[in-house]
């Protein structure tokens, strides 16, 4: 039987949108939302493996460890 355990990836692209001095930058989030998955399609975001967590045990893991026979430890997953 299979094990499944949790991939966690992160977008470690930033966006940039243009907008009148004095704006609210939470009234900007839609736009740079759309921005963002527009990088996305195009294949212009970063988006990395950050961590691996075992829903079975509780523990984490970093991505390039999980190999060694799955053994996840007590992990800092930086949250």
């Amino acid at each position: 039987m299979t094990k499944d355990i949790v991939f966690d990836f992160v977008c470690d692209t930033a966006v940039a949108v243009v907008a009148e001095c004095g704006t609210n930058p939470e009234e900007l989030k839609t736009e740079a939302i759309q921005i963002l998955i527009q990088k996305l399609v195009l294949g212009e975001a970063e988006v990395n493996c950050d961590n691996v967590y075992d829903p079975d045990t509780g523990l984490y893991g970093h991505p390039e460890n999980i190999y060694e026979d799955l053994k996840l430890g007590d992990y800092d997953a930086g949250l």
